[in-house]
């Protein structure tokens, strides 16, 4: 929720100081004007009026790399095809994720996991070395909903591109938290070399990982002791 919160506000401010025009350029107008309407009304409206063809998903997809265009615009018809492209794959949808603007990458993670993508987390993975720490962080809410990606995730948060100037970026903290609600006991070495680092934060929540570890161990049954013959 945060990530899309901080999200928001970024696409907003964005739209605030980019004068872009509202409308589609004269080249794609004629072609796009059904679905620019339909992308200005609400979300429930655009599921029901969006048909899941081929050109009604080739047309979202020119809406949303259309730099001409608003970034309110652009952002709707990604999430329009995040639900249509579910049902009506489109190859040209996963090109989104090579996109030089942060804003699209973060709103196709974010539709595809709405949607429950199949390829979700393939993508998501691929991100997770994006320059966008808003897009990493997308990658890492998604990749937190399998529980096999663990070691992907503990490769991430001892990446240096996730601490700056010393100091841990915010996806840090939100990794370690995900990873104390159910601490495997091979992981030990790894909560103790973050209870080593000296941010308050990191530390109190690596040494709440290490405890359940340690209750792990002294929860075990005691072994029989076997009888000398």
């Amino acid at each position: 929720m945060m990530t899309k919160f901080i999200v928001l506000c970024l696409v907003l401010a964005s739209m605030t100081f980019a004068a872009v025009p509202a409308k589609p350029t004269a080249k794609s107008a004629i072609s796009l004007d059904a679905e620019m309407e339909i992308l200005a009304l609400p979300l429930s409206n655009q599921k029901r009026l969006l048909k899941s063809d081929t050109k009604t998903l080739e047309r979202l997809m020119m809406v949303a790399q259309d730099t001409n265009l608003s970034l309110d615009i652009r952002w709707k018809s990604i999430m329009a095809l995040g639900f249509l492209e579910s049902s009506s794959p489109n190859p040209g949808y996963m090109t989104l994720q090579t996109s030089k603007e942060w804003f699209v990458k973060n709103g196709l993670l974010i539709a595809m996991d709405e949607n429950n993508h199949p390829q979700r987390f393939a993508v998501a993975k691929k991100m997770v070395k994006d320059p966008s720490l808003i897009v990493r962080s997308q990658a890492f809410d998604i990749l937190m909903q399998e529980p096999h990606n663990r070691d992907l995730l503990w490769e991430e948060l001892f990446s240096a591109q996730n601490i700056k100037k010393k100091r841990s970026l915010w996806v840090r903290p939100k990794i370690i938290a995900y990873m104390n609600k159910n601490p495997k006991s091979y992981e030990r070495s790894f909560f103790e070399k973050l209870a080593k680092e000296s941010e308050p934060e990191i530390t109190k929540l690596a040494e709440q990982g290490l405890n359940k570890i340690r209750m792990m161990g002294s929860n075990k049954p005691v072994e029989p002791a076997t009888k000398a013959y």
